[in-house]
Formats: C-alpha cells, structure tokens, sequence
C-alpha cells in the first residue's frame, strides 16, 4: 500500500508540472514583432546581431516535435552572437524545409503540407552600439509523422493520442511513463500510470503496463502489442493483443473481482464511399477467473459469486463524418457544423471455467454523435482569437444478457460514473455499462433481497454541452496576419494537387497505353547517343555546336521519359506537345545538324540522321494524339477528392482548435437497469473542463434528483480524456 500510494503521488506530481509548463506556455507574454520584414536591407545595413534563434510549431509543446525542431536549429547557418544576414536567413529557410521532408519519412507524401515563414522579433534599437534581434522561424505543417492526417484515419491511437503514438514512434528502445490519475465516491482518488517500452522487431512492438490503485480498489495489465498494415481496402490496419488483466473495486456492499489471459485481434477497413465510412472489427478470446463475497445473496439469485471464466467476444463498428463543403482546395473553409457518428455492437458467450457448453450470452450497442457548431461570425473573429466552438456529445449505450445457465456476478450489469469498456485495451472504445454520473463506479445496481448483484438489461443516455470562455488558438497571431503565409499555404496545397493529380493519372489506362509507345522514341535517341559518339571522334570544329545541342537534346530526353516512366507522368506532356516543347526543339537542332553534315559531305551520317528525324516526328504525332487522349479530368476529380480530406485538418486549425481553453460543461444523464424497481434514473449537472489543445480535463457534480434509501444526492465526477484532433 505504500508503494502505491508513493505511485499515486508521483503520479500526480507529474501529471501537475506537465499541466504547469503547458500553462506557461501558453500564457507567455509575446514578443515584439518587428514592423519591417525579415528581409528587409536595414537589419544588415545598421549591423544587427543575432540574440537568438528559433524554430517554432503550432505543435512544438509535444516533446518529439521539439526535439526534431531543435535538432533542425544546430544545423541553420545563423547563430546566437552572429552578424545578420537576409542571405543565411534564406538558406536557413531551405535548410528547414529540407530536413522537415526528410524527418518525415512515414507520412503521406500526397498529403503533407509544409509551410515555413521566417520574422524578426525584439529588434531592439536600445542596444546600441550594437543592437540585436531574434531570428524566428514559424512552421506550419499538416503532418507530423502523420498523426495528423485523415489518410490513415484508422490509427486510433495515433489519431486520438497524437502527443503519446508520436512519442512511442519517434523512439527506439524508448520508455514512455504517462501518469493517471481519477476519482469518484466508489474508488476515491485513485492514481497510478501507464508504462510503454518499444520492443523492436520480432512480432510484437510494444510492452504495456498500467497500474493504478486506491485504498479501496486495484486494478493492473500487462499486454503486448503488435500491428501490421496490409493496406487491403477491407483490412487497412490489424492490431493484435496478447496480455493479462487483474481488477478489485467495490460495488456498494460487494466487490468485483476478477484476472484473466485474453488473445485480441482488431482490425479496420480504409474509408470507403463518398461519406468515407470506416468499418472496424475485432474479437477477444479471454479466460480467468471471477469472484465476488455475498455467496448467501447470489445462491438466491441463482448467480454464482466465484468461478471459472471463458469468454468469446466480437464487435463490429463504423465511423461516419460529416462531409465538408466541396470548394476548390486551395481555399480555406469554416463550415458552420461539423459531426462525427460511431456505432458499435458486441457480442459475447461465456462459459463458467473450462467449458464448451455457453452459460450466458451479452449483448451490447454503442452510439454516438458530436457535433461542433462555429459562430456565423468565425470568419470576422480578430486573427489569432481563441476560437468559440460549441460542442455537444450525445450517447446511447444499451445491452441485455441471456442466461442460459448461471451468471458469474462480474459479467452483471453495474452502472455509474466510470467507463467501462466492452474489450479493454482496444482502441476502439465501446461502452458495455450504463454511464451515468449522478452514481460513483459500480453503484446503479439492480436490487435483491441481500445485495445488489447488478442487472442482465439496461440502457443509458448521455449529453454533454461545453463552450470555451477563455483560451489561446493554436496558430499565433504573428502566423495567421502574416500576408505570404497564406500565398505559401495555397502555393503548397496547389502544389500537392499537381503530385496528386500525377500519381492519379499514372493509374489510368489510357496512360498505361501510353506508355508502350515509348521504346521506338528511346530507339532513337539509342541511335543518336551512339552516332554523337562517332561525330565527337571525328573532333571537326564546324560540329562542335551541333553536338552540344544534341548533348542537352539527348539529357533532357532521358530525364522526361525516365520521370514519365518513374515518378511523373507530367513530364511526357511539357515534353512533347507545343511549339516551344523541348522535342520540337530537338527536331529543329536535328535539321540544322542534317544540314551541317551535308555541307561537310558527311552523307552516310546525314542519311542516318534524316531517318531517325522522320521517326522522331511521327513519335511526335503519336505521343501527341494519345496525350490529349487521356482523360486527365478524372485525375483531376481524384486528386480534389483526395485533397479534400485536407479540409478537417486546416479548417480545424485556422477555426476550432486552442492550445489553451477553458469551458464551462453541462451535462444530462439518463439510464436504467432491470431488475430495478426504481425504473429510469437521472443525472444533472455541470462542471468545467480544461482543454490543452486535444487532452481535456472535467470536473464537475451531478445531482441525482430523486434519491432512494442508501443513495447519495449526486456524486463528483473527474476525467481525463483525449478527444479526436480533427473529427
């Protein structure tokens, strides 16, 4: 017990100071900002100094982005102490860009937008004889190790969890430690954390282990971990489980006990349709032990209070979100209402020990809606404002058990305040309780003549209402008033739709076609390579110039169809059609050539050339007619609806997120369990929530309006959660 109560306490200390820097952070006062532009000639002509030098992100607060950025920094031709100069300014510029798109090895290439914009800051005049200034460098990126990114939207964890999936994935061998802590009337204040170490190769990727515990209650795990991407589109992502679960808390007058071995296989699909709906799968094969104390209680209820457990579990479900507005992506948009739906149902049979025959079966339904709502007036908001969203949160949860033997009390229904989840440790997050929180963890019950033994039906209705009255937006005023900030934004996403528009064209049939007519033009320039060979031999001073042109000819060539065939199938059409294109170039240099080599009286040469001339024009011809051929409409219409999903991660930046709010929570429960002769019970209530930008903090009361014997008039509620950065 004192070892858990010093975990508890480290925990706390922890979770505290992490909430304390992020609070610094974002309250920091800011610096001045220079009215004249980073390039501007008057840092250098009055001799500036560099006081210091920075790189900084929306997302810097998250350790690894940090560190990457840092890492970047010692590298940038301007340092603390160094003159100023508009010249390193630039190639720093470069050098960021650079390292960023090499760092970012695992993204989406179609998806990643880098933007870098460079300012000055306290440039302090009062410093004479020498003054000095701050180097600033703003980075806005959409992807960082795709944790950002809607592509691969599967990854709940990393979708979710983008500060932890970030920091497990950045680190080899790395061990990660995340405090936990919580309280209500049933647990008290429980604390304890979550320990994950990287385990390269092999099958698994992970070690996990979460511990936490009170004076009343305990609950540990272990699980190893592992994942693979077959990037099928009904299976995109597959995660499996293998670990062991123990858990003791209180259930009013009882306890639930219960340590089991469980085999997890989940999996998911990529978005399908125009809604992009994802569809999620999984199943659990778990066996253990349960026990509970009243044995004289659950002989009259025919249950059993101490068994043997067998279970099988499986679950399907899907996620819906609502779709933005089909405007040109390069433009920005803020869209009045956003949703996102999830529904879920689960399966489980479950035998008493080592059985074949099925003793009961579990039934369980999970829906959910959040809706995020803009005010009309988002687009007049001051740049760089805190954003005023209001979000609401409706769930329904239901489920019902078959005895077709007798019920082991822990796979009973207990309802209250704490979440509990159809299969632990996944992802995907399934309620398989009533959630109310006017009752403490375990204490909506169904009442028997000795005890409450819990229910085999209940449903559960919960509403959450929160607006933000005080915060920070994530991307700085600086960022957003900057006028070429937004002419590199769409220069980038412009720039990614022409990638995309490539790598959709290269699928095409019509372009496969394509491609087969290609080996008689590289005949040709076979042929030309090996007769430039020759004429160069001759080494003739009245050559020399055509040779050089048919040099350039022959490396442009080669490099058009080598992109055309490898990476960039755009490169064919600057090629070949038009009159300035560089093979209409070529052909010209080939008839100057053709005649140079007759007024010399090389004849057998020129014959060669005004052959390979002739094929080269009917290549021409021919590339031309199948180029305009191919409907390069339905690149374009991929490449849009594929940019689109670029909509949710910008508009959720420049309109919804803060790193820093604050915001008052109401909050309306409803839920019944049978058999209670108390019928449908109530919880109202508020409370307030802070937001560090996806982590969110609740705490608040829930009165339960018509309490019975032995009820509480409400319970305290407390959370910690993390809600999905771009929904």
């Amino acid at each position: 017990m004192l070892l858990l109560k010093r975990i508890i306490s480290l925990s706390v200390w922890s979770l505290m100071s992490s909430l304390f820097c992020l609070l610094v952070t974002a309250s920091a006062t800011k610096a001045q900002v220079c009215s004249q532009p980073a390039t501007s000639d008057i840092f250098t002509k009055d001799k500036y100094r560099v006081r210091e030098v920075r790189i900084e992100s929306p997302f810097d607060f998250l350790h690894t982005v940090t560190s990457s950025l840092n890492a970047i920094k010692s590298d940038l031709p301007l340092r603390k102490g160094m003159p100023f100069s508009v010249s390193q300014l630039n190639d720093g510029l470069d050098l960021i860009n650079k390292k960023l798109k090499e760092a970012d090895t695992n993204g989406d290439q179609l998806f990643r937008l880098i933007v870098v914009r460079p300012h000055i800051e306290r440039c302090d005049v009062e410093t004479r004889p020498i003054p000095e200034l701050d180097v600033v460098y703003r980075v806005f990126t959409t992807n960082y190790n795709s944790y950002l990114s809607h592509t691969f939207e599967l990854k709940q964890a990393e979708v979710e969890h983008p500060a932890m999936a970030s920091a497990t994935s950045q680190a080899k061998g790395f061990l990660l430690v995340r405090p936990q802590i919580g309280y209500n009337r049933t647990r008290r204040l429980f604390g304890g954390m979550n320990v994950k170490m990287r385990t390269p190769g092999g099958i698994f990727d992970t070690l996990d282990f979460t511990a936490t515990g009170s004076n009343d209650s305990n609950f540990e795990e272990l699980v190893l971990v592992g994942s693979r991407e077959p990037g099928k589109s009904l299976l995109s992502h597959l995660e499996y489980r293998l670990g062991y679960q123990h858990s003791d808390t209180p259930a009013d007058s009882i306890r639930l006990r219960s340590g089991k071995l469980s085999a997890q296989l989940f999996g998911a699909s990529e978005p399908l349709g125009t809604k992009g709906l994802v569809l999620r799968f999984g199943m659990s094969l778990e066996g253990g032990n349960q026990q509970t104390n009243p044995k004289a209680a659950v002989t009259v209820s025919n249950n059993l209070s101490n068994s043997g457990y067998g279970s099988l579990k499986a679950y399907a479900g899907l996620t819906a979100r609502s779709s933005y507005p089909k405007i040109p992506p390069t433009e920005i948009s803020a869209p009045q209402i956003t949703s996102s739906f999830t529904g879920s149902y689960g399966l489980q049979a479950g035998t008493n020990g080592a059985s074949t025959s099925i003793d009961f079966i579990k039934h369980v339904v999970d829906l959910a809606l959040t809706m995020r709502f803009l005010p009309k007036e988002v687009s007049a908001q001051t740049p760089g404002a805190f954003h005023k969203t209001l979000d609401l949160e409706a769930q329904f949860t239901g489920g019902v058990i078959q005895k077709l033997g007798k019920l082991p009390v822990v796979e009973s229904f207990f309802g209250g305040n704490a979440q509990q989840e159809f299969i632990t440790g996944d992802s995907w997050h399934i309620r398989s309780t009533p959630f109310i929180r006017s009752f403490p963890q375990n204490r909506l019950n169904a009442l028997a003549t000795l005890a409450p033994l819990g229910g085999t039906k209940f449903y559960s209705v919960n509403i959450t209402v929160a607006r933000p009255l005080w915060g920070r937006a994530i991307l700085p005023k600086e960022l957003i008033t900057d006028p070429q900030f937004s002419e590199k934004l769409t220069g980038e996403i412009r720039s990614q739709r022409q990638i995309l528009i490539q790598a959709y064209k290269r699928k095409l049939r019509d372009f496969k076609e394509l491609l087969k007519i290609l080996p008689p033009l590289e005949a040709d320039l076979q042929q030309l390579t090996a007769l430039h060979g020759k004429l160069t031999a001759k080494s003739l001073a009245a050559l020399e110039d055509d040779l050089s042109d048919l040099s350039d000819d022959l490396s442009i060539a080669e490099d058009a169809l080598q992109k055309t065939k490898t990476t960039d199938p755009g490169k064919l059409d600057d090629y070949v059609i038009g009159s300035s294109s560089p093979l209409n170039q070529f052909i010209n240099h080939l008839n100057h050539l053709i005649a140079t080599l007759g007024n010399i009286n090389l004849a057998t040469e020129k014959a060669q050339v005004e052959v390979i001339r002739t094929s080269m024009v009917q290549q021409q011809d021919a590339l031309a007619l199948a180029i305009n051929g191919i409907p390069v409409k339905q690149a374009e219409k991929q490449a849009d609806e594929a940019l689109q999903s670029l909509q949710p991660i910008v508009q959720s930046l420049f309109h919804e997120l803060n790193i820093i709010a604050v915001s008052p929570v109401g909050i309306f429960d409803a839920a019944r369990i049978w058999p209670d002769k108390y019928g449908t019970r109530f919880g109202i209530g508020g409370g307030v929530r802070l937001t560090l930008v996806n982590f969110n903090v609740t705490l608040g009361y829930a009165v339960n309006p018509r309490p019975r014997a032995q009820e509480g008039r409400g319970a305290f509620f407390f959370s910690m959660d993390v809600t999905d950065l771009f929904r």
